[in-house]
This record gives C-alpha cells, structure tokens and sequence, in this order.
C-alpha cells in the first residue's frame, strides 16, 4: 500500500512539474520578446491596424494587416497581428532612436490614457511600453502634446506609408 502511495505521488508531482512547465513556456512565449515598445494605430470601429515594434537593436518594424482582437490588451502579445498584407522595418539612426525613447518617456512619465468617449471617425492609439498600455484618440487627445508628439514620429520614421482615417 506504502508503495502504491509513493509511485502515485511521484506521477502527481511529475504531471506537475510538467504542467508547470508548459505555463511558464506559454507566459515565455506571449511576454518575452526583444520590443522595448510598441505602438498601433486603428480606424475606430476597424481591425485594419498599424503595428509598429521597436526592438533593442534599433530596428523599427511597421505591419498593416487585421489585429485578432478588439481588446487592446492584446497588444501585449505577440501576436497581435492575425493577416498581415504589408511589413517592412527599417534600422533607426542614433539620434531617431533617442528621439523616439525621449517621446516614450513622456508619454509613459505622464502615464496618460484615453477619457472613454463614443468616437465615430479618427484613429485610436494604443502604446506599450514598460509594461504600461497607453491610449490615446486622434480626435479628442490633442491635449496630449506628448502622445501627438509620439504618434507623429512614429508615422514619420515609417518604413510604409501610414494612410490614417480622417476625423468626421
């Protein structure tokens, strides 16, 4: 009986073990990545999405596709991007990259966010950076010098051409 015990606790703890594993695989897979930031733009009431990432090597990269979720906490995983129809990146200069983390910086110092409007037309903004999502939208967050700031050297270093939705 002692034995039964034993062998059943020793698979118990295996069976464990591997399921702890598997989490932290998916955890690994879905937040560890080499982005220190990243930025979409979307036409409200669209899933056409500009996705910019930024990784520590520099490099900018831009994607115009379908995003798979409406929920903009899902800009924290990797795949954010369900149909992407176009993509390009592009290595930034030092003074681009310095510029672009000095922007970030405000903006995530002001820890600005969105006041909830009914929006039709303009864009939403949705900013990742130090693990703090920030959301802006074209149309009512002009205050926001930092954000607009922020929105406008993104679309200026773009590796493609950003077309974005008028305001109504």
């Amino acid at each position: 009986m002692n034995k039964k015990r034993i062998i059943i606790c020793c698979i118990l703890f295996v069976v464990f073990l591997v399921v702890v594993g598997i989490l932290i695989a998916i955890n690994y897979s879905t937040h560890n990545t080499s982005h220190i930031m990243r930025f979409a733009i979307y036409p409200t009431g669209s899933d056409q999405t500009y996705y910019f990432t930024l990784d520590k090597d520099g490099v900018l990269k831009v994607e115009f596709g379908t995003r798979k979720k409406h929920d903009i906490k899902s800009i924290k995983r990797l795949n954010f991007m369900e149909e992407v129809r176009e993509s390009s990146e592009k290595k930034l200069t030092e003074d681009e990259l310095q510029n672009l983390m000095e922007l970030a910086n405000a903006v995530d110092f002001l820890n600005y966010n969105l006041k909830k409007h009914i929006v039709y037309g303009g864009n939403y903004i949705v900013f990742l950076y130090n693990g703090r999502i920030h959301e802006a939208h074209d149309a009512f967050d002009r205050d926001s010098i930092a954000f607009t700031a922020l929105t406008e050297k993104f679309i200026e270093l773009s590796p493609i051409q950003i077309k974005l939705s008028p305001h109504n």
